[in-house]
């Protein structure tokens, strides 16, 4: 059976019983799941956005994590696996302005690791309990979130994909009957390596049915690590469905990881939230940047999954028009609001060095539009050549600040 995110959904549902089939389908209704190549920067005030990334090494992605949060300055927490770092590595290196970052490293094992950046004043606490270490098979890191009197568990996971499938069964389960019995709703993300369009897996199967029978369904319902042979869902985001419904999710395209990043608004109840008020519409934003992105939206879209999919010519039509609807609304906005500021760039990020990076994401998008190894090779070179320019930049800066702090030791601590 070919994978398809409607198999997906149908499974949940005979897997579910009537009370919690209802609550599924009313997270499928509200959820709008989609692909982007830029974050939404239309966030509600009331909602905690939370992204998780599988970064394969913060300090190769950390310049194009900067890059994407201080851009759209909408992010509350971001998760990160995969971090690669030591105790022995300098943390501040790693410091995007206006977040904190809290790491929690392999004692003995090379790779894995994770990590939080959590917006700064945003009211946060590391929770050890719920903290796993199985070298080499599973790591959890937790922290609780209170935003507008309402206290939020957040849990990392990764397991990774050479490990002991039973053991990583085990520990997980042990973690979820713990978070049973904690007072908070709870949302679970990372990189969990079992993919949930492949459910004729057993293993991903019994992964999917463990969670769920704890109160856990997933909110992405889509691939999340794409490459010419393959389309997997491995990266997810999941909700304690009886306390928490999101209104969308959003799979951003990033170069520096062959995963592409989760993000979703989440709040605690549904009554909070509230339908927009009534604006005087005037025009929608229909630049051609605009359009370029609307496109792209529709070339990214899994058209295939819907051909393939055993479903009425009605159903497909009304899934047909509520994905054409829902990126043209998305991409092409109504213009309301003004832009917010953005958060300051690094410092050795020239302007020369800017136009490379929009360069970058032009010849991104040519190959995820017409994928060949050709286009891949050319963007793999120009990629790598701009990460050295980077590396580069940021070394004569730091070397420059040294020089001009000599003999002053408040500057050199900067």
């Amino acid at each position: 059976m070919k994978k398809n995110p409607l198999y997906l959904d149908s499974l949940i549902n005979t897997t579910l019983g009537e009370d919690d089939k209802e609550q599924n389908e009313l997270l499928v209704d509200i959820i709008s799941c989609r692909y982007v190549s830029e974050c939404s920067k239309n966030v509600n005030k009331s909602d905690l956005r939370v992204g998780h990334l599988n970064c394969q090494s913060l300090q190769t992605a950390n310049d194009e994590i900067s890059d994407v949060v201080s851009r759209y300055n909408q992010f509350d927490v971001l998760a990160l696996t995969e971090t690669f770092l030591t105790e022995s590595m300098d943390k501040k290196m790693l410091d995007i302005t206006g977040f904190s970052l809290e790491v929690l490293n392999r004692d003995k094992l090379r790779k894995g690791g994770l990590a939080y950046y959590v917006r700064q004043g945003l009211d946060y606490s590391l929770i050890p309990d719920f903290n796993v270490r199985v070298e080499g098979i599973f790591e959890s890191f937790s922290l609780k979130v209170k935003l507008n009197h309402q206290e939020i568990l957040m849990v990392l996971v990764y397991y990774s994909p050479s490990g002991d499938t039973e053991i990583f069964m085990d520990e997980l389960e042990k973690l979820l009957s713990k978070l049973k019995c904690h007072q908070y709703p709870v949302i679970m993300l990372g990189d969990f390596n079992m993919d949930l369009l492949s459910l004729k897996n057993n293993k991903n199967l019994l992964f999917l049915q463990n969670c769920m029978s704890y109160g856990y369904l997933p909110i992405v319902r889509i691939p999340t690590r794409v490459n010419p042979m393959s389309a997997t869902l491995i990266d997810n985001i999941f909700v304690s469905h009886q306390n928490i419904v999101r209104k969308f999710v959003e799979v951003l395209l990033f170069e520096t990881s062959d995963h592409f990043a989760t993000f979703a608004d989440v709040v605690t109840d549904k009554s909070k939230i509230k339908s927009e008020p009534n604006y005087r519409l005037n025009r929608r934003d229909e630049s051609e940047k605009n359009i370029a992105d609307l496109v792209l939206s529709f070339n990214c879209i899994p058209w295939e999954f819907f051909f393939q999919a055993h479903i009425d010519s009605d159903s497909a039509y009304s899934v047909f028009i509520d994905l054409i609807t829902s990126s043209y609304n998305y991409h092409c906005p109504v213009l309301k609001e003004p832009k917010r500021k953005h958060l300051p760039r690094k410092p050795w990020m020239t302007r020369g060095l800017l136009v490379s990076v929009n360069n970058r994401k032009t010849l991104y998008k040519q190959y995820l539009n017409n994928p060949s190894e050709e286009k891949f090779h050319q963007f793999k070179e120009y990629r790598n050549k701009l990460n050295q320019l980077k590396r580069n930049a940021k070394e004569i800066y730091f070397q420059k600040s040294f020089k001009n702090a000599n003999g002053n030791p408040r500057k050199t601590g900067k």
